[in-house]
């Protein structure tokens, strides 16, 4: 109704009832009271039904103005959540076309060696120079026969003495063209030797170290019957006239440093020894070099006088350096931070410079079970911080929003570690603000101390606490798609030892998690064979594209699916630790992944799928061995899926993580009751839970928490 039409109406009405009421004298027209209450009493029965038809033709245009406000805050929500699923598929291609790009070069970089041949060019090494010009290109095709898919590149390195001037050094950089190579030896003349011993060694070595390296295997083949110069390498036994740079090298270099720069660079040494003045050299650069958790070891050929054993010598050292660079592929966590990871060298011998030498602390690994209740350490003072994922910010994944908590506590650790790992020592802690089993790793070079030790155990707390957050979205996408399948990872902690020394102020800590480790994924791009590591090579590749190429957990081992130690890869080099290798290591890890089941179930698009195929052949005769490792005792973290599957599985799908059935009893007993600071009601939450975790305890309702 018109509301025009509902005054008309009302004033009719009005009209009637002052007709009805009186006459002209003002007197009752009707002559009886009741019938003017009557009257009254229908004209304001007429008028209320005027003034409420008024308020529903009000209301309906309320209504429909609501609906029309909510219709267009819908559609620009609607609009804009498609802009922004639009973005980030445009992201997500970009990702994927630049991936498939570093995917190829990662394999090209693997199917590829660079072998630098470096050779004594003095009097005394005529014949050997004249073998290895002779048999160059017969090791290449030999090597060739073994590994089709390699790609070669041979570069020389020849050297005299100081008096040899501008022929001291004799270079010829790395090249495929193996016969300008073996030209170049045939032009070189054996001379020099005649005056000191000892010759120009660190030169030679640094020449090599400045080669442009560019192949996953990088193999050095040096052939030398003298020391270098300086008594520290040599017993002043050999032939000639004594020393005449006694001190060592005298443009400063030192072979202990250049022999750590070729463990940095990734080159796989050899030396072919032909004389026995030669031991002592040998004996530095083994202690300077060796490394046996990245696998590099000083190799050491005797060639004595069988000069035709050369050939068979070369081909066996770069057999073994391929080999060598498929395990390293498949080794465990902790080697990322002594692997080769370094990019171009120049500049590769002033960072060596900076670095301390290696301090490891010789520790007796005790692997006898704990004794709980009697732990041999001291109790002492400790500060424990924890960090927490925001999963509802408003940030990305680029930049995960992470809160940080701080709690005082007192813990003890066992004196001696019960196992050592490639980079950490594990200690049997106890946890006496919280009551708990916990190991606690400290590192096993003791120069690590101080503020890098900080840095670096905050950046493995921060890669596990993104890693978690990670898994209870992949948890949903598993769940969307039907799979019943449910990853977690262990909380970590960070604690501070106040009373103790730099090298041992910091410590990671992490619940015990009983039951056989597998490795699944590693940082250098491995992933496992086995069955059971389809779901977290799934998660490795899911972590990728959720985040729209940003980053990628990797290195993930564990109990079933409850998983600890991961690594992950980020454009933000600044983040997660030494062990990020940002997009080369995401493009290592598509180089050797088949998307399996559930990666297809989960509609994951591989960037580069012929990539696996094709390492697969590179490396089809070395087969990367299985690790495993156990640990003992548990508690407070999440339990293995294989002893209580069901109730695990529905825990996580509940967002829950799984707990073992002691820390569970304890959630439901320990319990706290608080006044909410919004409004005043009564609650209780289980302090327990808050302690285990380091979270600040609620001061509010849920209820009010969710408004």
């Amino acid at each position: 109704m018109d509301p025009s039409a509902s005054l008309e109406l009302m004033d009719s009405s009005s009209s009637m009832a002052s007709s009805y009421r009186e006459d002209g004298s003002g007197t009752p027209s009707f002559g009886q009271e009741g019938h003017q209450h009557q009257y009254q009493h229908q004209y304001q029965h007429q008028q209320q039904l005027c003034l409420q038809q008024l308020e529903l033709e009000q209301d309906d245009e309320e209504d429909t103005l609501t609906r029309q406000q909510s219709m267009e805050q819908a559609t620009q929500e609607m609009r804009m959540r498609l802009e922004e699923s639009a973005k980030r598929e445009l992201a997500l291609q970009t990702a994927q076309a630049q991936m498939r790009s570093v995917v190829s070069k990662v394999v090209d970089k693997a199917n590829s060696v660079d072998l630098v041949t470096m050779m004594d060019c003095t009097g005394s090494m005529t014949p050997y120079m004249r073998e290895a010009k002779r048999t160059l290109t017969h090791i290449i095709d030999e090597l060739k026969d073994s590994n089709p898919n390699m790609r070669f590149r041979v570069g020389f390195v020849g050297y005299r003495d100081f008096e040899g001037g501008s022929k001291r050094l004799a270079i010829w950089p790395l090249t495929d063209d193996i016969a300008s190579v073996t030209d170049f030896i045939a032009r070189q003349k054996a001379f020099g030797g005649g005056g000191d011993g000892p010759e120009d060694v660190a030169g030679a070595l640094k020449a090599v170290g400045d080669m442009q390296w560019q192949a996953l295997t990088k193999a050095v083949i040096h052939v030398g019957d003298a020391p270098p110069h300086g008594l520290q390498y040599h017993d002043n036994t050999c032939p000639g006239h004594g020393d005449d740079y006694p001190g060592g090298d005298p443009n400063g270099l030192r072979i202990e440093q250049l022999m750590q720069g070729f463990r940095a660079l990734g080159l796989d040494y050899c030396f072919v020894r032909i004389t026995k003045h030669t031991g002592k050299m040998i004996e530095v650069m083994r202690a300077a070099y060796d490394d046996p958790a990245t696998l590099r070891q000083v190799q050491v050929e005797h060639l004595g006088g069988d000069i035709a054993a050369f050939k068979r010598i070369v081909v066996r050292s770069v057999s073994k350096s391929i080999s060598n660079s498929v395990k390293r592929m498949s080794q465990p966590t902790p080697v990322r931070r002594r692997s080769s990871i370094m990019g171009p060298n120049s500049g590769w011998l002033a960072s060596i410079a900076e670095d301390k030498p290696s301090q490891p602390r010789k520790l007796r690994v005790d692997k006898s079970p704990p004794n709980w209740d009697a732990l041999n350490g001291t109790e002492e003072d400790a500060c424990r911080y924890t960090y927490h994922v925001v999963l509802d910010s408003k940030g990305t994944w680029k930049a995960p929003e992470i809160t940080e908590t701080k709690q005082d506590s007192r813990v003890q650790l066992q004196k001696a570690p019960f196992a050592e790992g490639a980079m950490r020592y594990a200690f049997y802690m106890k946890e006496h603000f919280l009551d708990l089993k916990r190991v606690a790793k400290l590192p096993i070079e003791s120069h690590r101390g101080g503020e890098k030790l900080r840095k670096d155990v905050l950046a493995d707390m921060e890669t596990q606490a993104v890693s978690k957050a990670l898994a209870k979205v992949f948890n949903e996408a598993l769940l969307k798609k039907g799979i019943k399948r449910m990853i977690d990872f262990i909380d970590v902690s960070v604690y501070e030892l106040p009373s103790r020394g730099e090298s041992e102020r910091w410590v990671a800590v992490e619940p015990f998690v009983e039951g056989r480790y597998e490795k699944y994924t590693n940082n250098n791009g491995w992933v496992s064979n086995e069955t059971g590591s389809q779901l977290a090579q799934a998660f490795s590749h899911w972590s990728w594209e959720h985040t729209g190429g940003e980053l990628m957990v990797v290195d993930i081992q564990g109990v079933n699916n409850i998983y600890t130690d991961p690594q992950i890869h980020s454009k933000d080099m600044t983040r997660y630790g030494h062990g990020n290798l940002g997009e080369e290591g995401m493009g290592k890890f598509f180089a050797s992944h088949t998307c399996n089941e559930v990666c297809v179930r989960l509609g994951l698009d591989h960037p580069n799928p012929t990539a696996a195929e094709r390492m697969m052949r590179t490396f089809k005769s070395a087969v990367a061995s299985e690790w495993s490792c156990r640990r003992l005792a548990n508690c407070a973290a999440p339990y293995s899926m294989y002893v209580r599957r069901q109730p695990s599985r529905c825990t996580l799908q509940q967002g829950r993580d799984v707990y073992c059935a002691t820390c569970e009893k304890r959630m439901a007993q320990e319990v706290t009751k608080a006044r909410c600071a919004k409004c005043g009601n009564q609650f209780t939450f289980s302090s327990f839970w808050y302690r285990c975790k380091g979270v600040k305890e609620p001061t509010t309702h849920t209820r009010c928490r969710a408004k």
